[in-house]
């Protein structure tokens, strides 16, 4: 606590610094001759980093004390009455400075003095909103901790915290880029780090006691769905997404793509006979046929034929994609992923006993994989087999916690339409 409380001295010493230089700002009515602008900006950006030092020290000491003890509840309340004394300064400072703005507004507002007043009063603002973010940051990260602890949350009260912190984030962005600020992707890439620190905590929450009975399952999927989709407004777009071009000419650069990729990947084998002799045929019999002729799956790899497979998935065209996958499978592979990814073909067609049977095979070969898990977890919820279907998509959610995403799941797991309704009871369903 000693080190707390150092931090909180080094905080109010630089703000006296930065007020002794504000009182001797130029006015319209009159000059001071000791104003100095590079010297406020300078104990300004003492006073941020004492700010930060004194965050650190407060996290570290959180790191000490038991969970859900009254130690740190005690000190959950000294550092958000910190956050608080830091909002009500820069509002007080920000309010002084926008009344002086007003009195210059009568004067020649392009003189220098007006426009450094302008300039310290966006970086006031600035922090001031960075104050309050960090302020309902604390909160939500506060709730956490009570999570972890397996004490219940007040129904909503996660929503709207984090209801409030997005409209924060929103003025934040207008704020800077009013400013034309040039640190704006740095705010955005520490933003989109918080919120990967926030799932890794509820993801490691819920390995932890995610299982017993009296956790609040309902409010953890309700509240990591809404996490989920604060990440996606900031992360970097995809490839396709980040090309400035219409949906029709992407679907067309698309299909050269596979069109030159299927040339490239399914060039006829010739297998070379000794000198003299016929050569060899390549074995085709166990190769699917499209309308009496041969398709143009040829022998390959299982891993290609599986990846031939996907890539017709992705274009939803299931029945091709079957065929890839039965032939790799034909090979006598023991590798898992056909095995599942035929599954969710004849899943899609509504053969689901076939799927389970595909699925116990894949999860048999490798136990490790959560996307058999999940469709297993599916398709036995499907046929009424209710506490077996959750145990096995849980076991999905144990190993990647995505699996409650259901975005996530179509993009990028090509879960269909009908995947991802029939695992909706599954990913919101709470623990009886």
């Amino acid at each position: 606590m000693d080190a707390a409380k150092n931090t909180s001295n080094n905080r109010a010493s630089a703000r006296a610094l930065l007020m002794q230089v504000e009182k001797s700002r130029r006015t319209p009515e009159g000059r001071d001759l000791y104003w100095n602008a590079k010297r406020w900006e300078k104990y300004l950006e003492l006073l941020l980093l004492r700010e930060f030092e004194s965050d650190q020290q407060f996290a570290a000491s959180l790191e000490t004390v038991q969970l859900g003890s009254e130690a740190e509840i005690m000190l959950e309340e000294r550092i958000d009455q910190t956050l608080q004394d830091d909002i009500d300064w820069y509002e007080q400072r920000l309010k002084d400075m926008k009344a002086l703005l007003s009195q210059w507004a009568t004067y020649d507002v392009e003189t220098t003095y007006f426009q450094e007043l302008r300039y310290h009063t966006y970086l006031i603002e600035r922090q001031l909103n960075a104050r309050k973010v960090r302020r309902l940051q604390f909160e939500i990260e506060t709730l956490e901790r009570r999570r972890r602890s397996n004490e219940g949350l007040p129904p909503g009260l996660w929503a709207r915290y984090m209801h409030d912190l997005s409209q924060l984030f929103k003025a934040q962005e207008q704020l800077y880029l009013e400013a034309e600020d040039p640190t704006q992707p740095d705010l955005i890439q520490a933003r989109l780090e918080w919120l990967y620190s926030i799932r890794a905590i509820q993801q490691e929450t819920y390995k932890l006691i995610g299982k017993r009975r009296s956790f609040d399952r309902t409010g953890y999927l309700a509240d990591q769905e809404l996490l989920n989709q604060a990440i996606k407004l900031y992360e970097p777009p995809s490839l396709w997404e980040g090309l400035n071009i219409g949906k029709f000419l992407r679907i067309i650069l698309a299909g050269v793509l596979i069109v030159i990729v299927l040339t490239v990947a399914i060039q006829p084998r010739k297998t070379e006979g000794l000198k003299g002799e016929a050569e060899s045929p390549s074995t085709t019999q166990d190769l699917p046929r499209i309308g009496g002729e041969i398709s143009v799956i040829v022998p390959s790899t299982d891993i290609e034929l599986n990846q031939q497979g996907i890539d017709a998935m992705a274009r939803n065209d299931y029945e091709l994609a079957e065929r890839y996958f039965q032939a790799a499978i034909n090979g006598g592979t023991d590798f898992h992923e056909p095995y599942n990814n035929l599954a969710f073909c004849l899943y899609e067609r509504g053969e689901i006993d076939e799927a389970i049977e595909l699925w116990r095979t894949a999860i048999k070969l490798n136990s490790e994989r959560p996307d058999a898990y999940a469709g297993l977890g599916m398709a036995l919820h499907q046929k009424g087999h209710l506490n077996d279907g959750w145990m096995m998509y849980q076991q999905a959610i144990n190993i990647d916690a995505r699996y409650l995403n259901a975005d996530w799941l179509h993009r990028e797991r090509l879960w269909s339409e009908r995947a991802i309704t029939d695992s909706i009871p599954l990913r919101m369903i709470n623990n009886q």
